[in-house]
């Protein structure tokens, strides 16, 4: 990849990011950096099946650095552009005054949101009617986006795993028969400690593997998530459009937050954890403030002290429906990727206007190191 790409896209996601001020939020850039003991790492473009040299120069003139700003989630336009779909499409010949042909299409308009939007705010009646959870308390003047929402009300977010947006790879170039496509690499990267050793006068240093664990990032590969359902014309006529997206947005979010919770703590009960013990955390050089643990639905190794804390095996916890057992481990070593542009789709279905709300999202669950353990 050339300078000039890298210091566009950075720029890029400086500028929609810079309003985060939580560290469990880092996108994916194109250059190397370490953040607190962690680094991520995007290798440069790959072009394969490219077997003539003017694909090639093709290819390079498509890859022209542009900038991308923040676009906030924009649902009472996309509200409106659904209302007046048609269910049609006509085409017209030059030349001639009517349709020469007409296609049936659905009512439906399609778009996208990132998790660093703005965070649509609610009218004051309908804050102040909703339940104290949903209510967004931030300070004057502060902006929150929708990723802050995620993070807030996810348990392993809040444990310190990471939130890695991914960015789309650009489209592939065609020439002829030739397809030339573009292949993203990127790596979530954890650097752990160098094994120093004594060495005798005269010998040499043993030589080892870099002191770097790291787990690819492949978002084609993983599974995809949706999710439906149904905002009829009495639930708008209710509400005002701020209210509508608001209520709409913050359901999104609590979603995508307990889906961040299920997809890395489904990935480390597939790993087949053992039980855990604070030797064996101790082996790993871990430290104690890096242990956080999740209970699950059978609460095993969970205790209520006196001062109304719950703990699972000594260890600080938190509570989740998505999975069974208790996890206990160091969640700032492991991250979930996800699509950084998250596909919306919105549907008119009746006549009266009913709108069925579609949202499309590909998360995977990133676990570079074996530092979990299950709850005995």
């Amino acid at each position: 990849m050339d300078r000039t790409r890298q210091v566009f896209e950075t720029a890029t996601y400086a500028q929609s990011c810079k309003q985060l001020t939580n560290a469990s939020i880092k996108p994916i850039v194109p250059m190397h950096a370490n953040l607190q003991g962690q680094s991520f790492t995007s290798t440069p473009l790959d072009v394969s099946r490219a077997t003539s040299a003017d694909v090639l120069a093709q290819f390079e003139r498509h890859r022209k650095p542009t900038i991308a700003a923040p676009q906030t989630i924009g649902l009472p336009s996309l509200f409106a552009s659904a209302r007046r779909a048609l269910g049609f499409h006509e085409h017209h010949t030059p030349g001639y005054d009517e349709p020469t042909h007409v296609y049936a299409t659905e009512p439906a308009v399609a778009g996208a949101f990132r998790l660093s939007d703005v965070f649509p705010a609610p009218s004051g009646d309908q804050l102040r009617e909703l339940d104290s959870q949903s209510t967004q308390r931030v300070p004057a003047g502060v902006t929150q986006t929708m990723s802050h929402v995620v993070m807030n009300a996810s348990r392993v977010l809040q444990a310190g795993a990471r939130l890695l947006p991914i960015a789309d790879a650009p489209p592939a170039v065609q020439d002829g028969d030739v397809i030339a496509w573009h292949k993203r690499a990127a790596r979530f990267e954890v650097v752990t400690p160098a094994a120093f050793a004594i060495v005798a006068d005269g010998d040499d240093a043993a030589t080892s593997p870099l002191p770097l664990a790291g787990a690819e990032i492949n978002l084609g590969d993983a599974a995809s998530h949706a999710v439906s359902f149904t905002l009829t014309r009495r639930e708008q006529k209710d509400r005002s459009d701020a209210d509508a997206e608001f209520i709409v947005a913050r359901a999104l979010s609590l979603g995508l937050a307990q889906l961040c919770d299920r997809v890395l703590l489904e990935a480390i009960v597939a790993s087949t954890p053992s039980a855990f013990t604070l030797g064996k955390a101790a082996a790993q050089g871990l430290r104690f403030d890096e242990l956080k643990a999740i209970c699950g639905t059978s609460a095993q190794g969970a205790t209520v002290g006196a001062a109304g804390d719950l703990r699972v095996s000594g260890i600080g916890a938190d509570l989740t429906d998505v999975i069974a057992p208790s996890i206990v481990g160091a969640f700032g070593r492991a991250a979930v990727a996800v699509n950084d542009e998250i596909r919306i789709v919105i549907k008119r279905t009746s006549i009266r206007g009913d709108m069925e709300i579609t949202v499309f999202v590909t998360l995977e669950a990133l676990l570079p190191t074996s530092d979990f353990w299950v709850a005995a």
